[in-house]
């Protein structure tokens, strides 16, 4: 918990206080994307960003809903690659609701290839569902089950933004973006008789340390008129 506690500080500090250094310019707008890669997996993003010179300040929620009420668990692993509390976007049976913050820095504004830091909490839940998951060599069940997961985690981006139509006041962006994460999970997962009275816990936690991050972002950007001395 102190390593946690520590990356929390450090990429809190590193989104908030962005700002002290000096900036060259004093160009402002607002930003709305979305993540369509998400939306497969009936996740649906919204990143509000405000642009000021080569810096933004982004602020994003997200909602997932559930799709299954019960039976089989399908992952996307098998084996090695098939543990269960790595499945979560896979798992059909789960809601999840996520709230992140973020921030650039672009090196330069023509080329606008730019460093972001990501800060974000994540909870998936799914309440008396009867459910079963079956990997070779991982984590097995077939149950009456109630689960929750919370998730606090850090991302560190590299990416360039695309821009079209740049003289309109409402032009189209892409952010093209690769990097690393790291997240630290804490999940509860109860056992139910047919009275919902619990007859078996399993909880835990662990740091998942990397995490490959690639995607592209769609959205638009908004510029706003300087204010008038």
């Amino acid at each position: 918990m102190k390593n946690l506690k520590t990356a929390i500080f450090l990429i809190a500090f590193f989104v908030l206080d962005f700002e002290l250094v000096a900036q060259d310019s004093t160009k402002k707008s607002l930003r709305i994307s979305v993540l369509p890669s998400q939306f497969l997996f009936t996740d649906f993003p919204i990143i509000l960003e405000y642009v000021k010179g080569r810096f933004t300040y982004g602020i994003s929620p997200s909602v997932k809903f559930s799709t299954q009420n019960g039976g089989e668990i399908i992952g996307g692993g098998s084996g090695a690659a098939g543990y269960y509390t790595d499945q979560n976007m896979y798992n059909k049976m789960y809601n999840a609701f996520t709230i992140s913050l973020n921030s650039k820095y672009y090196f330069r504004e023509k080329d606008r290839v730019y460093f972001e830091a990501i800060l974000f909490y994540r909870h998936w839940w799914f309440d008396k569902k009867f459910a079963s998951y079956d990997n070779e060599i991982g984590y097995k069940f077939n149950e009456l089950r109630t689960e929750h997961q919370n998730v606090f985690g850090v991302k560190f981006l590299m990416g360039k933004t695309f821009v079209f139509w740049e003289k309109s006041k409402l032009h189209p962006i892409i952010d093209c973006y690769f990097g690393l994460g790291c997240r630290y999970k804490m999940y509860d997962f109860k056992s139910l008789d047919n009275d919902f009275n619990v007859t078996n816990v399993y909880d835990g936690s662990y740091w998942w340390l990397v995490s490959p991050q690639v995607g592209i972002k769609l959205g638009f950007e908004m510029k706003l008129k300087p204010k008038q001395n």
